[in-house]
């Protein structure tokens, strides 16, 4: 916890229920061009954060971004954070 407190970074605390039956660990952030961080997640997920919950995750990001996947989440069996490639592109 001492080295988590040094990385800035903050614990969303989500329910077994949220991570296993709603894709709520299934999220990623990632970074327009303008800096803006953007917090992707399925609209189940989001569906299933409680007030604290979405007022911590719209605090530590500059946008939310919920978008319905259904078919994906019922029969690809993932969920927003799968479909997404990363690219890290070193800096200069």
């Amino acid at each position: 916890e001492h080295t988590l407190g040094k990385s800035g970074k903050e614990i969303v605390e989500l329910s077994n229920d949220q991570v296993y039956e709603h894709f709520a660990g299934n999220m990623i952030q990632v970074q327009n061009t303008r800096g803006e961080t953007i917090l992707i997640m399925s609209a189940t997920a989001h569906g299933s954060l409680n007030r604290k919950q979405l007022d911590q995750l719209n605090r530590l990001n500059d946008h939310l971004l919920a978008v319905a996947i259904p078919t994906i989440e019922k029969i690809g069996g993932g969920s927003a954070r799968c479909m997404i490639a990363e690219i890290f592109i070193p800096s200069t």
